[in-house]
């Protein structure tokens, strides 16, 4: 449903900015979040994001009120009543027409009666609201017998994340059918989140940014240290706000609370500081692009790992899909040979491809001495020629992916990542390719390798994709050529066969 701006919003209410505006107004996800930093406004706009959502259930058939209640939910009555309720009463005041009634840290509600000309006439509006906490309840005997039409999770990564399920199967359940008429309309309800940039163990990444389902939609707010922060009456009031903070912050907690950004944790932090999950990883699936070659890194051994990208001729690149050994598994050359092998003759069989290979590849093999090394073994088994990186070292290694997360093509990121087929390159992207901590305290230090661990396989890969994109094309022409048999085999008389040379 489309609204105009304004509508359903407390008198002289602005949302803090264009992100919180989408979140609020948004009206078909069932579970919706806002992720931004502090004092961001967040907060705010999830009783405003109820008052819109009260405003759109049917009316009562026997007085003409339109109702709704939501639910406020905390993970402790002492944060509910510290925190939740006065950023609600900021909101929505208590007044001797809006009374907050409940003990002090206990359940508390408020009934918010208001009216509005709609069409030339009256129209009044009731929004019942619960607030409540989780306490030691679990979440079987919580949600029992709630009626409700939306529910807000304040600070949701504080809560238990096997509550969603639960409490959106209580939405719809008021206003009751049996008080509205029956050729009504259904009103829009959804289960509604604010938080700070989480870890990637909390449920809140794996519900919003790892697995999201269909009905679910998250909506991130810019760094605080960004020129589109959002709440600029806050950076009015005190525009050195942020700098304050981030003088009394460790650096994880400058990374996740100002500027906005999943996964640091205080026991390390992400190689790649230069990647944004906003403009990095595709909106939708990639497509390769036609007449362009398939180009793949590959780390060798038994956690191998390999990348498919592409680079287009006006600068543009695309990861397109890894193949990674399962976490706790081994893979030898010939088993990742032969995935490698049907990815190729499926989605690439009419693009030429190559490959650049850690140069350790060509000098061990764990079966014997005598048996051809690890690449020979990949490469006859794939049917994909591939070259040694010039170097192992990682410092080029690393600034040849930095370049690519640095490119802009125009005004857009030059690097997009399939959101598809690349969850743990991603995921090694966001916090699990990082540095080790290796000093707290004022004198912070951090290790000079990355952490050898099940991301580091595939941005191992990754490093090596970044390498051959960036070699001359001469020595991928070379390499393109070894193939040219098989694509002109493609090619027949159609005008869409690959140009093996032009890149």
């Amino acid at each position: 449903m489309s609204l105009p701006a304004g509508d359903a919003l407390v008198h002289g209410y602005q949302p803090p900015g264009p992100v919180a505006s989408e979140f609020i107004y948004d009206t078909t996800h069932q579970l919706v979040g806002i992720m931004g930093p502090f004092g961001s406004g967040k907060t705010s706009c999830c009783p405003i994001k109820g008052q819109l959502i009260t405003r759109l259930q049917p009316p009562n058939k026997s007085d003409g009120v339109i109702r709704g209640k939501g639910y406020v939910i905390r993970d402790t009555y002492r944060s509910l009543w510290d925190k939740t309720i006065p950023s609600f009463t900021d909101v929505f005041p208590d007044t001797r027409d809006w009374p907050l009634t409940g003990p002090r840290n206990g359940p508390a509600s408020q009934t918010i009666r208001w009216r509005e000309k709609i069409r030339g006439r009256d129209q009044v509006f009731e929004m019942i609201v619960e607030f409540k906490a989780l306490a030691d309840m679990n979440i079987d005997e919580f949600t029992r017998g709630l009626l409700a039409t939306w529910i807000w999770l304040n600070e949701a990564d504080t809560l238990p994340g096997d509550a969603v399920g639960s409490l959106i199967g209580r939405l719809g359940r008021f206003p009751p059918p049996h008080t509205v008429s029956d050729d009504a309309k259904p009103g829009f309800g959804c289960v509604m989140c604010d938080f700070n940039a989480p870890n990637t163990s909390n449920w809140t990444y794996e519900k919003f940014f790892r697995a999201p389902s269909a009905g679910t939609k998250i909506y991130v707010q810019p760094s605080g240290l960004s020129p589109e922060a959002e709440n600029p009456v806050l950076r009015k009031l005190k525009p050195d706000y942020y700098q304050s903070l981030m003088g009394e912050m460790e650096d994880w907690q400058v990374e996740r609370f100002i500027k906005n950004r999943v996964g640091f944790s205080r026991s390390g932090q992400p190689v790649y500081g230069e990647f944004s999950r906003d403009r990095h990883v595709a909106p939708a699936q990639l497509m390769p692009w036609p007449g362009r070659p398939i180009l793949m890194g590959g780390d060798g051994g038994n956690d191998a790992a390999l990348v498919f990208g592409q680079k287009n001729w006006d600068g543009r690149i695309q990861d397109l899909q890894c193949i990674v050994t399962p976490d706790g598994h081994k893979a030898d050359a010939e088993t990742l040979g032969e995935a490698a092998r049907e990815v190729v003759a499926g989605e690439y069989a009419h693009h030429a491809v190559v490959g650049m290979l850690d140069p350790t590849c060509w000098d061990f093999n764990n079966k014997q001495r005598d048996a051809p090394s690890w690449a020979e073994s990949f490469i006859e088994a794939s049917g994909i020629p591939c070259i040694p990186c010039p170097t192992n070292a990682i410092g080029p290694r690393l600034r040849a992916v930095r370049k690519e997360l640095n490119l802009t093509v125009g005004a857009a990121p030059g690097l997009q990542i399939d959101p598809t087929r690349n969850e743990v390159l991603t995921e090694g992207f966001t916090a699990g390719y990082r540095v080790k901590k290796l000093r707290a305290g004022e004198d912070v230090k951090y290790a000079e390798l990355p952490e050898k661990n099940h991301f580091s396989h595939v941005h191992d890969a990754r490093q090596y994709l970044a390498m051959l994109r960036g070699a001359h094309t001469e020595v991928v022409d070379q390499m393109i050529e070894l193939q040219a048999d098989r694509i002109r085999s493609f090619r027949g008389s159609s005008d869409t066969g690959v140009v093996l040379n032009d890149w």
